[in-house]
């Protein structure tokens, strides 16, 4: 579908009205070729009229149509919905192609940027309060009974954080 030998394919892409990807991953509309823009992230894509809610209604609405989301979209044959998330395998969100890209959803996209080092837990997050070796301690001692309160002033943060250390709600990894 996509490489050598499609040189000159043109792909419609669903749920976005009047939208073409090519096997080069450029996009072209009614009006020619469409340039690519990048976002803050570096990922590239177009703005488009979209298909939104339900696709009985036919309303559209301008938004960004994002390149990798764009070519799972003509891989699969059909439009994406809002709680698939497109991973890329080699984690470059610049390689787009087909054989880069796989289909997941909010948990493993959400494990996928942890494994990565893009979402920062525990000692390395910069705002953290404190250490996994004290949330060891806060554990430590509360299996020994001591109070939340006693703990929360011991180690200068709120009874809400260590309540939520003990019911394993923040911080489970330590």
């Amino acid at each position: 579908m996509f490489g050598e030998g499609f040189d000159d394919c043109w792909y419609e892409i669903p749920g976005v009205l009047g939208l073409e990807l090519s096997s080069d991953l450029s996009f072209r509309g009614p009006l020619g070729l469409r340039k690519l823009r990048h976002d803050y992230n570096g990922r590239p894509y177009v703005q488009a009229r979209k298909v939104v809610n339900h696709e009985s209604d036919g309303r559209a609405r301008e938004g960004r149509v994002m390149l990798h989301r764009a070519v799972m979209s003509v891989v699969l044959g059909r439009k994406l919905s809002r709680d698939e998330f497109v991973c890329h395998r080699d984690d470059d969100p610049r390689n787009n192609w087909p054989d880069n890209l796989y289909l997941g959803d909010y948990h493993s996209n959400a494990a996928d940027s942890v494994r990565n080092g893009e979402r920062l837990r525990g000692d390395s997050h910069p705002g953290t309060k404190i250490w996994d070796a004290q949330v060891r301690e806060i554990r430590l001692a509360l299996s020994r009974g001591e109070r939340v309160g006693d703990l929360a002033r011991a180690y200068g943060v709120h009874k809400s954080t260590v309540s939520r250390i003990k019911h394993g709600v923040r911080r489970r990894s330590c």
